[in-house]
């Protein structure tokens, strides 16, 4: 075998390899997310989250953005913001200010920002929206069509 073949192979292995890696760093990572739900804390660090996986965060950043064309605090975000989604399905009640510091945001900007960015409507709009969509289910079924 020339070296030029040889190359070619241990090439191919290395990313195999990286590949392989980059699968269970995303897969320890989700499961890190959905499990633990670091995203809650609002001060919530990729170093942080890159020592509990054991990695370093370029690994994580690299994973992420690959993966999900987004950045560590978008991927974040995401989280949180389908955290809010949840909070608010349980309980219409709660607030917008009580929907962003439920659900790990810092800030009501941030949160608008992020919802926005995400749902494609503010909070106070999608929120009055799911209200609706839950009345008219309820009183006319879900199968209505108004």
């Amino acid at each position: 075998m020339d070296d030029d073949k040889a190359k070619q192979i241990l090439s191919g292995e290395r990313r195999l390899n990286e590949e392989t890696k980059n699968e269970e760093i995303r897969d320890r990572l989700i499961k890190y997310f959905e499990s633990e739900k670091p995203y809650l804390r609002s001060n919530i660090t990729i170093q942080e989250v890159s020592l509990y996986l054991y990695t370093n965060k370029s690994y994580i950043s690299r994973v992420i953005n690959d993966s999900y064309g987004h950045n560590f605090s978008q991927f974040v975000n995401y989280y949180r913001i389908e955290e809010a989604k949840r909070l608010f399905h349980n309980d219409t009640k709660l607030s917008i200010q009580q929907l962003c510091d439920l659900s790990g945001f810092g800030s009501m900007a941030t949160f608008t920002i992020a919802f926005r960015f995400f749902v494609g409507r503010s909070p106070a709009d999608w929120c009055k929206d799911q209200k609706m969509k839950m009345y008219h289910e309820k009183e006319y079924g879900k199968d209505c069509r108004r």
